[in-house]
């Protein structure tokens, strides 16, 4: 279990997070709940302890959903911004026309596609840069049938509108 941890409530949801890390909850605290409902839980890993001698494979900071990476990478600040954008797209949508859907944005400049979470776990994050491509995680996505536009919401806290 994670060292430190917190339930807030986003959008009528309950989320848990747990983190290595105790500033991450400490940044949660104004959305803090005392009660859950149906819990969706997730970890942030930011401290891994690097072997330099092992020819292993290198332990990466992670972001879990459950017991699955979301993603890795080498740079903690941008797994914190990956929880924050995460918890951001539980925020109702603010327009009833949108769906909200279990896939990932991934961008280039103004187009965007949605993937499985699945099926991006396939590819790494230094592939989709060499391409020009940036996955926006979060939880949901957002899309708009009308007009075929895809919706990413801000991270938690910001007062910027979502991007389109």
């Amino acid at each position: 279990m994670w060292p430190h941890h917190i339930l807030v409530g986003v959008g009528g949801h309950s989320i848990s997070v747990g983190s290595d890390d105790p500033s991450v909850i400490e940044d949660l605290e104004p959305w803090r709940i005392g009660e859950a409902r149906d819990v969706v839980d997730f970890g942030l890993w930011l401290h891994v302890e690097y072997e330099p001698e092992s020819s292993g494979p290198k332990q990466l900071h992670a972001l879990r959903h459950g017991s699955a990476d979301l993603t890795r990478s080498r740079d903690s600040a941008s797994l914190k911004t990956a929880l924050w954008q995460v918890l951001g797209s539980f925020e109702e949508t603010e327009r009833p026309e949108e769906l909200q859907i279990r896939l990932t944005p991934v961008v280039n400049g103004s187009s965007a596609v949605l993937i499985h979470p699945m099926r991006l776990e396939m590819v790494s994050e230094r592939q989709l840069e060499r391409s020009g491509l940036k996955a926006m995680h979060t939880f949901w996505a957002k899309a708009d049938p009308r007009t075929g536009e895809v919706i990413v919401s801000p991270p938690l806290g910001s007062t910027a509108d979502p991007a389109r």
